[in-house]
């Protein structure tokens, strides 16, 4: 499995890697991409949110939270907006929403998993 982040994701550097995604699928390579958007001040970020829409069709499992698919402009129903991310390349979509726990979603069914109640401290 080749898994990869969307901070390297930036352009021009984002470029290779989405080049380099498609060739490890054509290669039949397992691909992960960990969708956590970053506005970064300087960066194009249009071209950036550009980039990361052409990626994501070409991970066999993406992450994504519900504030990304926000971010990229996919819906106000994160679970309808992560379905339809499913494709004949991404087999999995994984959907973390913080407090409401998180979602794995595939063509077969979709399982949940609440978040864990856990004590918040300041450190």
């Amino acid at each position: 499995m080749f898994h990869i982040a969307s901070l390297a994701l930036f352009p021009p550097d984002g470029y290779a890697w989405a080049g380099f995604l498609g060739e490890l699928n054509q290669q039949g390579i397992c691909t992960s991409v960990d969708v956590n958007v970053r506005r970064l001040p300087g960066a194009d970020n249009g071209a950036y949110t550009e980039l990361l829409l052409r990626v994501m069709p070409q991970a066999r499992v993406l992450k994504v939270s519900d504030e990304d698919l926000q971010q990229l402009g996919l819906g106000h129903d994160p679970l309808h907006a992560a379905r339809t991310l499913l494709n004949d390349t991404t087999h999995v979509v994984l959907l973390t929403r913080g407090t409401l726990g998180a979602w794995c979603l595939t063509a077969e069914g979709a399982w949940h998993e609440p978040a864990p109640n856990t004590p918040v401290c300041d450190t």
